[in-house]
């Protein structure tokens, strides 16, 4: 299993999104790097903005975008301002959450100090993440 069952709903969601950013951590940094440079551009934006910016070949499963957000947010350089239906067809008009920037300048050092590198573990098997 991948996130202890000792753990609350929040904890248990925290985790598994932290082996998420670290097992896909070429594409999730990509997809945060995206969202930032849209959001220093547009002021708000939505994974779906995101995943529109950084296409995902088809070895690796898009639930990787879940874990974009949360170091963001734990940094205190993004923060939720709403919902929207989503554009994307297969999420059928499902309301996805608007982000915006409370750090401008924190987000420019991120960029910064978080390039793309090639050190991610390539397109493994992603199927144990969600046993």
């Amino acid at each position: 299993m991948i996130a202890p069952t000792d753990l609350d709903s929040t904890a248990r969601r925290d985790h598994v999104l932290d082996v998420l950013a670290a097992t896909r951590r070429r594409y999730v940094r990509a997809m945060q790097r995206a969202l930032l440079s849209l959001l220093l551009e547009h002021g708000q934006c939505s994974i779906d903005d995101v995943r529109d910016a950084v296409p995902l070949p088809p070895s690796i499963d898009p639930r990787c975008a879940g874990a974009v957000h949360l170091p963001l947010v734990r940094a205190g350089i993004i923060t939720e301002s709403g919902y929207r239906p989503s554009t994307r067809a297969v999420a059928h008009a499902r309301r996805v959450i608007t982000w915006v920037l409370t750090d401008a300048a924190g987000a420019e050092q991120w960029l910064r100090e978080h390039q793309l590198d090639d050190d991610d573990q390539g397109d493994r098997v992603q199927a144990m993440l969600w046993t």
